[in-house]
């Protein structure tokens, strides 16, 4: 593991065609960490303190990449810079544009 600065990187796990995915750690002094995995820079965990310092995980994430893979429901997904934002794009709900 690769330690700096409050962060730390760590091997994940390894895609079907060969191609590695790593987790990397970020944290701070009090506690708080967030674990994002290079697998479509998917949240993995994120660990904060209640009022009285217990730390939990507040978020819905798999603990091996397999479980991804295998239930590709885009747990902790980040948006991309197009959300929302592609030219004259249009959706059609119940009928209606």
């Amino acid at each position: 593991m690769t330690q700096a600065q409050g962060w730390s990187r760590e091997r994940f796990g390894t895609l079907p065609g060969g191609e590695s995915v790593e987790s990397v750690l970020l944290s701070n002094p009090g506690g708080m960490q967030v674990r994002i995995i290079t697998y479509g820079a998917a949240i993995q965990s994120v660990i904060v303190p209640d009022r009285d310092g217990r730390l939990a995980d507040v978020t819905l994430g798999h603990v091996e990449l397999e479980d991804y893979l295998r239930w590709p429901q885009f747990f902790g997904a980040t948006v991309g810079r197009f959300a929302n934002r592609i030219a004259r794009g249009r959706f059609r709900l119940d009928g209606r544009d």
